[in-house]
């Protein structure tokens, strides 16, 4: 018995849709990837299946900050930390700076704010987006990933940033 080329069709036709995984749940698959990355005052889905909502451009991952989430880290000055927009940080006095908040992190920017201690009050930024204010005793700024903002004995650093979440090194100026 010869095998006719019509006969073939179907076949080949199956061997395709089993070689590009068609029936694959690919859900899962994504439901898996996200399920291992740790992140702060993010939610996520909270049963498997699909999502309604796709992202047009996925969320860049941050790096692991060397003292993790623990705010309380920064007491002595330096620190490294991995905050989201509700973040307080408390900061050594002698660095004449009152704790610090994270006001906002959106569009890939970092918005901070305080309050200076003491006599003096100044202090500027720099780096890839870096916008710097100051009034009645206060500061704010706004910096995106790799800036560095200066006020008083304080150094604030924006190591990395994404869509709700931040990396931020504090040291003595």
């Amino acid at each position: 018995m010869a095998i006719q080329r019509a006969d073939l069709i179907p076949l080949m036709t199956a061997v395709l849709l089993v070689v590009s995984g068609c029936g694959s749940n690919t859900s899962d698959d994504a439901a898996s990837k996200g399920s291992d990355e740790s992140t702060v005052g993010t939610s996520g889905p909270t049963s498997e299946g699909p999502s309604e909502s796709v992202s047009s451009s996925p969320k860049p991952a941050l790096p692991r900050a060397a003292d993790g989430v623990m705010l309380s880290a920064c007491a002595d000055g330096r620190c490294e930390v991995r905050v989201d927009s509700s973040a307080r940080i408390s900061v050594p006095a002698r660095l004449q700076v009152a704790s610090l908040r994270v006001r906002s992190i959106a569009s890939g920017r970092v918005s901070i704010s305080g309050r200076y201690l003491g006599q003096q009050g100044g202090g500027g930024c720099s780096g890839t987006y870096c916008s710097s204010s100051s009034g009645n005793g206060e500061f704010t700024v706004t910096m995106g990933w790799q800036s560095a903002a200066r006020e008083n004995g304080l150094l604030i650093e924006v190591v990395a940033v994404n869509e709700g979440n931040a990396v931020l090194r504090l040291a003595p100026n």
